[in-house]
């Protein structure tokens, strides 16, 4: 199909006509990081030891420790050779690169920033599945479109802007993340109480309000890509089923893989060989949940065997809990339900903010929208 005016056709498909493409390597200097002096090394910043010391790995993960020597002192971006390979990161101040982390340093007038979304994009649309490890020649080769300076300006602004909302609703989420575990602290313990309420707490075993039932294994070959979820000893279902055993609103204990993980399940599901259900329960479903939710540490303690680690029946039907009056349980359920809800309501806007992000990536880094004033 012919471009359509304004535009060619190039390897990398239909880019405007006074776009480039160019590979990394005829833009950048490409190097990879390697060992820093044990005699140069901190884990901790210092007065001496000051300059960040950055591995493959992503965002805050990535810091290694702090060294007194440079090894990149302008701006640029590291790509991660291994484990995570391809997360870009951006560098504005100097820095050392260790373990083969590939660092791109623009030798030409190029907008950092843009370099930054544009290999980005590339990870987007080519993944690096099956690669062990990223080279230098590989990243050399790694072909970007390139429009004019003042274009790459703003699409970078752009794309930032858009960036630095997600942000800020991710550090809202952990803010209100932290500020529920505290709430639980305090509402679970109890350290604070509603007014209304007086009578003292009992303590209970487990087994005392609600049946513990041990789910059914299914064989692996049966699993399938829909249907319902199969939850066995894992955080994530390890699978699907066409049919269900066990109905919405029930509460699930780990007994092998992730050991004591409590779920709360809003959905038909299929109870595993590997899964703890909790049934009949005579007190407050949501209560129960967040209760055992906030001891799940010391469930997980319960767990017995070094190899192959589960958790006996009998230890989570003994397992100790505190228990208020059922209206007192209502009410402690409905406030971090609450909570819970205006996270859930703040991830899903993530969600949504990051497949905008990616449909105007598309757009703007192959030519498809162009931004005014350039």
């Amino acid at each position: 199909m012919k471009p359509p005016k304004g535009y060619k056709q190039t390897e990398l498909g239909i880019l405007p006509d006074n776009w480039k493409v160019v590979k990394c390597g005829e833009v950048c200097e490409i190097i990879a990081g390697g060992d820093v002096p044990k005699k140069s090394f901190s884990k901790y910043k210092t007065e001496q030891f000051c300059v960040p010391i950055y591995s493959n790995g992503i965002a805050e993960n990535a810091l290694y420790g702090f060294t007194n020597q440079i090894k990149v002192d302008k701006p640029c971006i590291s790509i991660s050779a291994r484990g995570t390979i391809g997360y870009c990161m951006l560098h504005k101040e100097p820095f050392y690169p260790i373990v083969r982390l590939i660092v791109a340093i623009p030798k030409i007038d190029i907008n950092v920033i843009f370099l930054k979304y544009s290999i980005d994009f590339k990870k987007i649309i080519s993944t690096s599945a099956g690669i062990p490890q990223l080279t230098i020649p590989m990243t050399s080769k790694i072909q970007i479109p390139l429009p004019p300076l003042k274009e790459q300006e703003k699409i970078a602004e752009i794309l930032n802007a858009a960036d630095l909302e997600l942000s800020s609703y991710e550090k809202l989420i952990a803010l209100k993340e932290k500020y529920k575990k505290g709430l639980m602290q305090k509402l679970l313990t109890p350290k604070i109480r509603f007014k209304e309420f007086k009578e003292q707490w009992k303590v209970v075993k487990l087994g005392e309000v609600c049946e513990v039932k041990k789910g059914e294994q299914l064989n692996k070959i049966t699993l399938q890509d829909e249907g319902y979820p199969v939850i066995n000893g894992g955080i994530l279902p390890s699978g699907y089923f066409h049919n269900f055993n066990t109905e919405k609103n029930t509460i699930t204990i780990s007994e092998g893989g992730a050991c004591g993980f409590v779920n709360y399940m809003t959905e038909n599901f299929w109870s595993g060989g590997h899964c703890y259900t909790l049934n009949n329960v005579k007190e407050n479903t949501k209560f129960l949940f967040f209760v055992l939710k906030h001891n799940q540490n010391n469930i997980q303690n319960l767990r017995v065997g070094s190899v192959l680690s589960n958790i006996q029946k009998q230890n989570i039907v003994n397992f100790q809990i505190p228990l208020p009056p059922l209206k007192e349980q209502e009410k402690i359920a409905e406030v971090l339900s609450s909570c819970d809800a205006e996270i859930q309501n703040l991830k899903d806007l993530c969600a949504l903010l990051k497949k905008q992000k990616h449909v105007l990536m598309q757009r703007l880094l192959c030519g498809k929208v162009r931004v005014k004033g350039t």
